[in-house]
């Protein structure tokens, strides 16, 4: 059954179900599932099926699509913040548990996420103002604390300060104001605990009144 698709992204295009694809693209995607294997293709079958029926075995009542775009953004490259290591790191004191413990010998030390690790306002019309937003997320079991620079001129960032409880998240509000046409490229950094996180922001401001913000 070569409609079969998780959701995604393929030649440039986004697509949730790979049975509207194939009708659009029918030799690209016999090209991609003619290359599997007869096991590869079962399980493909199966996955299909299982997403067919809910919890209780019953068919459920709309397909189930992809996974949502924001759970899809790519998160911001993370450097680890040594000056805090070297100063305050013996005076930490961490949370302490068996399944924390366990963590860290696994080797997860990340205490935060940034996403996405990019912000596009794309074309922005002269004299024009428009805001995106971004999350940093508390992905550690410890209460974390950041500190974000305030961005100059023609960039301003909105934020609730404070520490962060683990698995809290605090949103980022962003907002451009087109004040000289051409391309704009700026970075915002923000500094928790351990690592260091850089926000990069971009914009093309047009000076035509048929510019638009996207």
């Amino acid at each position: 059954d070569l409609s079969y698709s998780t959701g995604g992204s393929y030649l440039g295009q986004e697509y949730e179900t790979g049975g509207e694809y194939m009708e659009q693209y029918p030799g690209e995607l016999e090209t991609v599932y003619g290359s599997m294997t007869d096991e590869t293709l079962a399980k493909l079958q199966a996955r299909r099926e299982a997403r067919a029926l809910d919890v209780t075995g019953k068919p459920r009542k709309a397909p189930v699509t992809g996974v949502p775009r924001v759970h899809r953004q790519p998160e911001a490259a993370a450097e680890p913040n040594w000056r805090y290591h070297e100063i305050e790191g013996e005076a930490a004191r961490p949370l302490r548990t068996s399944a924390t413990e366990l963590l860290k010998t696994r080797g997860m030390r990340k205490q935060f996420s940034l996403s996405p690790a990019h912000i596009h306002f794309g074309r922005v019309q002269l004299g024009g103002r428009i805001s995106k937003f971004a999350k940093l997320s508390n992905i550690s079991p410890d209460l974390g604390r950041f500190f974000i620079r305030p961005p100059n001129h023609p960039l301003s960032l909105k934020y609730k300060p404070g520490a962060l409880p683990a698995g809290m998240g605090v949103r980022l509000e962003v907002t451009f104001v087109a004040d000289q046409p051409g391309d704009f490229c700026e970075e915002i950094i923000i500094n928790t605990e351990h690592h260091h996180f850089v926000l990069t922001v971009s914009a093309k401001v047009v000076g035509e009144a048929g510019g638009e913000a996207g």
